[in-house]
């Protein structure tokens, strides 16, 4: 950043070497830049801007061999000096304490989206898992609905059921109870 008096604009900046120039604005209509055009000298070169996008072109000697071209672009004339006016200021209390802004309109309350409904999805059919067929002994009420009685289901201690070619005898622990039917 430019100290107190001077600016920089567009042009003159180029990669690490920022010079600032001093500047002198005639109201808000224009402005005149004091350039640094030799190095060695210290010598300068005014220019004057008046409007938005006005260019001057330059030569800057860094050493009597070392130059560069420059190409500057003004800005707006209002907007620079506004802006170094209020770089410029230093405020000691709040500029705006005795404004009275307009009181903002509360912001509506949004809608909150519908909660979309599921779509149903049909039940999958069972089919038996081949692993487990060989030792299916209690009673499979998934395949009932209550009319229907699995044959190979224990419904009684001592009961005979034949699955896979082999036949079981029934145990207490085998007997599904009511507990565990209403489970499905």
């Amino acid at each position: 950043m430019c100290p107190s008096g001077k600016a920089t604009i567009q042009g003159l900046t180029y990669y690490g070497d920022d010079p600032c120039a001093s500047y002198t604005c005639n109201g808000y209509t224009s402005f005149t830049l004091d350039v640094i055009t030799d190095e060695t000298t210290n010598s300068t070169t005014s220019f004057t801007c008046s409007s938005k996008g006005q260019t001057y072109s330059f030569t800057r000697f860094f050493t009597s061999t070392t130059y560069t071209q420059k190409t500057i672009t003004c800005p707006s004339p209002e907007q620079l000096c506004r802006t170094r006016e209020m770089l410029e200021q230093y405020f000691t209390s709040d500029p705006f304490s005795g404004v009275v802004f307009p009181t903002p309109k509360p912001t509506p309350a949004a809608t909150p989206p519908s909660t979309p409904k599921p779509t149903p999805e049909a039940t999958p059919a069972f089919d038996s898992i081949p692993e487990f067929e060989q030792i299916r002994i209690t009673n499979d009420n998934r395949f009932f609905n209550g009319t229907y009685s699995d044959p190979q289901a224990c419904t009684t201690v001592g009961q005979q059921v034949t699955w896979g070619g082999t036949t079981y005898t029934c145990r207490s622990q085998d007997i599904m109870t009511a507990a565990q039917t209403a489970a499905y």
